[in-house]
């Protein structure tokens, strides 16, 4: 079995301040990856992502921190971390979300901060 800090991790990119984190529990709450994580530092935003045609959850997610330094913590700390009972892998958030990602309420996320020249998902469509 993994323990969820048996892997290489990725490079940190500049600036980064959230984690991808993976072997998530199908039925697990915002509020159960917040808690897990806040030790690491103040938290801004527990995205989890779901399938699209049924809004189950995919079992990987992201906590983004107000900070980098909780970041580095978090990833450091990516052994020892458990949500729901599983130890969970966690690495360095190394892009924008699949197009494929929803919010807990079904919705197409949308990242206003993309630039004009990136794709953007809102409400199911996409635009260019």
């Amino acid at each position: 079995r993994r323990n969820g800090g048996d892997f290489d991790v990725s490079e940190r990119p500049a600036g980064c301040r959230t984690v991808f984190v993976k072997n998530l529990p199908y039925d697990t709450k915002e509020t159960e990856v917040f808690g897990a994580f806040q030790f690491c530092g103040k938290i801004t935003e527990v995205r989890l992502v779901r399938w699209g045609h049924t809004n189950k959850l995919k079992g990987i997610g992201y906590v983004q921190f107000e900070k980098e330094e909780s970041a580095v913590i978090a990833v450091k700390k990516r052994g020892e971390i458990r949500v729901g009972g599983r130890s969970v892998q966690i690495d360095f958030e190394g892009g924008t979300p699949k197009a494929s990602y929803r919010d807990g309420d079904g919705n197409a996320w949308k990242n206003t901060s993309l630039s004009k020249n990136k794709r953007h998902r809102v409400a199911g469509k996409s635009s260019f």
